[in-house]
């Protein structure tokens, strides 16, 4: 809600290496943040066209992995717990330290990292369990018998349900 407070958040966030856009409305964040994804906003709550939790909710329908910092100047219980409630990652009153302003970011940062690692994790193991299933299918296709077209064919029966497709062929 401030212009003067805004360029200098963004001041202290560039000199420690961080890219920064700002917005000052609402309106204008929400399109912003349609156009590219943002790893952390810090959103006043008081806006000129909305409240700061509305916001929140509206940035985080289209990045639900940001990392939210709230700002105010006018703290009050219903505002930190409807923020926290929205998800904020943080609640912050003005006026602002900017150590404590960058060690929050900087926390904030290594969730969503560990988040991000967390996911792909997931997804080689998923990709893992896939690729063991495929395995044991062929074994068990191959231990039950002993002659080498009937072992292709249940190995390549076992493969092409496995991997989703209709039809397969061994060169």
């Amino acid at each position: 809600d401030e212009s003067d407070f805004l360029q200098i958040i963004r001041s202290i966030l560039r000199a420690k290496g961080y890219e920064v856009d700002t917005a000052a409305s609402a309106g204008e964040a929400v399109a912003t943040a349609r156009q590219r994804f943002y790893h952390a906003a810090i959103l006043d709550i008081s806006l000129p066209d909305t409240h700061g939790t509305e916001l929140l909710s509206l940035l985080l329908k289209i990045h639900p992995d940001l990392i939210a910092i709230m700002l105010t100047g006018h703290s009050s219980v219903q505002n930190v717990t409807e923020s926290l409630n929205r998800g904020a990652f943080a609640y912050l009153e003005k006026p602002l330290d900017p150590d404590h302003l960058l060690s929050v970011l900087s926390r904030g940062m290594e969730k969503q990292r560990l988040v991000f690692e967390n996911r792909e994790l997931v997804q080689k193991l998923a990709q893992h369990d896939r690729e063991t299933s495929i395995l044991l299918n062929v074994s068990q296709a191959v231990s039950q018998s002993l002659e080498a077209s009937m072992i292709v064919d249940a190995a390549l029966g076992s493969i092409t349900r496995a991997v989703g497709v209709e039809a397969g062929c061994v060169y």
